[in-house]
């Protein structure tokens, strides 16, 4: 099993948005692994094995047998990342980690975890005009993505208070990536004890250019109308104001 630590990384900010995996690229010591929707399956799947210990009975595994026939399951998975071997931490992005830190952590106990955020309403209308769908599927699709990114949040909010998880996690707000990524950058690799220096910041300052990411961080005001504000803000408004987004 990989004798590196794993970054953990999930949240409603990582919903159709590739910002920060940019910025993860952008670091020396940081290997970035494919994009998986499977370990909130395998931890889940682990966690109720574990809880009808019968079936450990039968297998004759101790629990401690056990989590470790399941954190290399994730390990191989990880470990076949390009240029693993080279780095300190080998970072895992996906939305929907974060509705299963606390599994991830009893498996990693040395792991670090980031609960990403963005505002709902720039997540959403992204999402929305990508996808273009027709006027009566808008909606329901508005819906759809909108308890998606509640969902996400709810996780990580969850995660964060856990007293267990909250002392090897942290919460970024994609916002400020986006408007201070030097001092961002600086901030994750003092919290991951590595040397300040190993960002690339030219690099990411031209993906921002290209991407017109600051421009675009407001233009959800041009893309929601009153309607699309108004599911919203009964969706997702109590997370929103609860992650110290305003304006609903």
């Amino acid at each position: 099993m990989s004798l590196r630590p794993f970054l953990f990384c999930g949240g409603p900010g990582l919903l159709g948005n590739t910002v920060f995996r940019e910025f993860l690229n952008c670091q020396a010591d940081i290997a970035l692994g494919p994009e998986i929707d499977l370990l909130r399956f395998i931890t889940g799947t682990h966690s109720e094995i574990l809880k009808a210990e019968v079936y450990l009975k039968e297998f004759l595994l101790a629990p401690q047998d056990f989590d470790e026939i399941f954190a290399q399951m994730i390990s191989q998975v990880l470990d076949g990342v390009p240029d693993a071997e080279q780095m300190r931490w080998i970072a895992e992005v996906s939305p929907f980690n974060s509705l299963c830190m606390d599994g991830l952590h009893s498996l990693f106990p040395d792991s670090m975890m980031i609960f990403v955020v963005q505002d709902a309403r720039a997540v959403i209308s992204a999402r929305l005009e990508k996808e273009e769908p027709g006027e009566k599927e808008r909606r329901v699709r508005l819906y759809e993505l909108a308890h998606d990114w509640v969902r996400a949040a709810e996780g990580g909010i969850q995660s964060m208070t856990s007293s267990v998880v909250a002392s090897r996690s942290g919460m970024l707000r994609l916002e400020d990536l986006i408007m201070n990524p030097s001092q961002t950058a600086q901030t994750l690799r003092q919290h991951l004890g590595l040397t300040i220096s190993g960002f690339d910041e030219a690099r990411f300052a031209d993906f921002l250019e290209k991407q017109k990411a600051c421009n675009g961080m407001g233009d959800w005001r041009q893309k929601l109308d009153l309607d699309d504000l108004k599911i919203l803000n009964h969706v997702c408004g109590a997370k929103l104001r609860e992650l110290n987004y305003f304006g609903l």
